[in-house]
Order: C-alpha cells, then structure tokens, then sequence
C-alpha cells in the first residue's frame, strides 16, 4: 500500500484525544491529519484506513517495556520460558497478561507487557469501528531512537518519551512535572533532549532542543519506517486478514482517453477485425491504442489476449475488471474537459478508485468533479493541498460491483 494511517490510541479510562495522519509513502507527502475526541469516533476512519497499512500506538501507560536474559539454546521454546521469567517481576497473574517481543539477536531479549483484558477491549473497539488494524506498536516507538539523545513529544493529554532502543515511558500531561524525574532517574542521563512540538519539561536531566519540524506528529513516519520493530499483536492476537490491494500504474493511464477506448472495446467483446468493411482499419488503430497504453508491449499476436494478460497482472478479477473499466469510460469526458489535470497515481482497492492528481488550481478539481458527476459517478474530493504553482489533490469513486454506475 502507498499510504499508511497511524494513530494513536488513548489511555484506558481516560478521555484523550485520538490523534491521527495519513502518509504517502511515494510522495512522501502528509495527504490528511486530525484528532478524534474520543474512541467512540474510531469509525470515522474506516474509509481512510480501507486504504491504508494501518499502524496503532498503544498508550504507554499500558504497556510495560521490559528485558528477559535467556539461557543459550532457550528461542525455540520462548511462549513458555518468557512469561515465567518475569512471573516474580509482575504485579498481574501471567496467565492474564499477553507477551510480545521482537525478532532480535543476541541472549538479551525486549519484552512488551500487557493485559488481555486490554488487548481484548482495543480488538473490540476496532472490529466495531470496521477497521482492520494488524501493527500494534507501543507509543514511545512513535520517536526515533538516537543514542544518548532522548526524544519526546506530546500527543493528546500525554507526553511521550524515548529513552532508548526498546525503552521510554508515557505520563499524562497533568502529573509529567511531578512523574517525570522518578522515572527519568531510572535511565542514565542523555547528553540532549529533542521534543517535537511544544514540551513543558521542569529540571528536564539534558538541555532540551526544539526539532525543526512543521507537523510533529509526521516524526513517527520516519521512527516507524526506519527503526526497530515490535509489533504487539503476536500470538493469539496476530493478524490474519488480508488486505485486498491493487496497484494500477498510472503510465498505463496517461493517454486517457485513448487507453480507455481499447480497454472498454476489448473487454466488452467488440471484434473490430471481423466488421468487414473497416476490420483492417480498426484492427490497427486497437494495436497503437494498445502500444500507447503499454509502451513496453510493442509485439502484438492476439490483441484481446495480451490486454487480458495485463489486466491479470494487475491483479483484477472479472466482475472487478467491467466495473473499474466502466468507470473509467464515464471519466473520459471530465479528463477532456480539465486537459491540466495530470494524473499521477491510480488504485482501485475496497470498491473505491482512487486518484491522485495534480492541477494548475482548486477550481480545476472542482470542474473535473462536476464533471464527473454529470456522467452519474459518485465521486468525492479528499485533501487538498499547494505544491508551489500546482495543486495536489485526492478523488475517490465510489465503484459499484458488475457495472457502471448510473
């Protein structure tokens, strides 16, 4: 997937705001970001996270970072020798509290604690909200490590910090200038502080650094994608569902209102080679509308053949394949009417297509939306945003299995 939706859950029995970002991996842009004010709006991200990898922080104060020393030989069997190694170090019953850790070398291995009954409660809130979630992460992971440097931030009523490695903590933003020293005299001493965002830090132990950063949240795409990994739902709680994505190169697509006229003739079956009084014609204008869409393929033996070869490669189905294409016809019109809007990717995934484009102005979209749905399509607009003396915007349609919408 090109986009990921992180967020970060808050802590139990608390009301914190839940904030959240949508990145593009590719364009290594920020496409949306917001706060819900509690977990019951969860659901107001299910068509977002219908699009994305969805990666979820867990409040700090509910999960206990730890290490276990293990004997040499002792990997194969961790799922028993772990919870029993910390049963004397635990407040909880081990036969309630869930394990993870990550895939690490060495004797010394970092262990994440926490109640089922949580883990139970946070599945339950996101089935309900329709959203599928399969990273977990504790929320001190949401900072990049750097050694001897601490990294903090505030989110929601909480301040987050990195301590090390696999180690931080999180306190409410209410008790953090009482809290903070007691747990920060449990960790040696960093030479620097670096917080994202406004921080409020009373005899911090290290001169504290402002990051130059325009949207701090947006540090936790670098931490995520670059850092050490420990990804919580492990065991009985991993993830099994599969996402259904696909991909569709948006080259194929330039020329659109050519490649939209060989891809709907084929599909539906029109035989230009056998109308006996322009087969020849006909026949020739398909293969350079063929050519054009798939400049790599210039060899053409069986025209129909090799287009349904390329749709296979893109991973649709048949019933997926008439419906996107029919949209696709009934955007040909507002692709000539904006010949400015450059399109730069485009997907079809969960029954929506999705297109990224790029325009000289706001108002472009907006006429190529009208546009659109004077031909009958349901289409929104998604975020906006500047690109010096261009556009960059998102639009979804809405796509209806077996057809074209009407």
């Amino acid at each position: 997937m090109q986009e990921t939706l992180i967020l970060r859950l808050p802590a139990y029995g608390t009301n914190e705001p839940i904030p959240w970002l949508v990145w593009h991996k590719n364009q290594q842009e920020l496409i949306a970001s917001g706060s819900l004010n509690s977990v019951d709006e969860l659901s107001q991200l299910k068509d977002k996270a219908g699009r994305c990898e969805v990666v979820v922080a867990l409040p700090g104060q509910d999960v206990f970072m730890t290490k276990v020393t293990l004997p040499a030989g002792t990997k194969r069997h961790l799922q028993r020798i772990i919870p029993y190694a910390l049963e004397e170090e635990l407040a909880s019953d081990i036969e309630q509290l869930h394990f993870s850790w990550p895939d690490v070398k060495g004797t010394e291995l970092p262990v994440a604690v926490v109640a089922k009954e949580r883990m139970d409660e946070w599945l339950k809130l996101f089935l309900e909200a329709g959203i599928d979630a399969p990273y977990w992460v504790p929320d001190c992971f949401l900072l990049p490590y750097q050694e001897d440097v601490w990294q903090a931030i505030e989110l929601g009523d909480s301040v987050i910090v990195r301590t090390g490695t696999w180690e931080g903590f999180t306190v409410e933003k209410g008790q953090f200038a009482e809290l903070a020293p007691a747990l920060a005299s449990e960790q040696e001493n960093p030479t620097e502080i670096v917080h994202y965002g406004e921080l409020n830090w009373p005899q911090s132990p290290a001169p504290l650094t402002a990051a130059d950063i325009e949207v701090p949240f947006t540090i936790a795409v670098q931490s995520l994608e670059t850092g050490n990994k420990l990804n919580l739902r492990q065991g009985n709680y991993r993830s099994h569902r599969a996402k259904r994505s696909v991909e569709l190169p948006w080259q194929a697509f330039a020329t659109a209102a050519s490649v939209l006229f060989v891809l709907a003739i084929v599909l539906n079956g029109v035989r230009y080679w056998q109308l006996n009084s322009q087969s020849e014609t006909l026949k020739a204008q398909a293969e350079q509308l063929y050519r054009d869409a798939f400049p790599g393929n210039t060899r053409i033996v069986n025209l129909k053949v090799q287009l349904q070869r390329q749709l296979d490669g893109l991973g649709l189905g048949n019933s997926d394949q008439v419906s996107v294409l029919a949209v696709l016809q009934q955007l040909e019109p507002a692709f000539k009417s904006q010949p400015d809007l450059q399109l730069e990717l485009l997907r079809f995934q969960n029954n929506e297509l999705r297109l990224q484009a790029t325009a000289k102005s706001f108002s472009q979209f907006e006429s190529f939306q009208q546009a659109a749905k004077a031909e009958g399509l349901n289409i929104e607009a998604g975020s906006m945003s500047n690109r010096g003396e261009t556009v960059s915007g998102a639009l979804t349609v809405q796509v209806e299995s077996g057809g074209a919408q009407s």
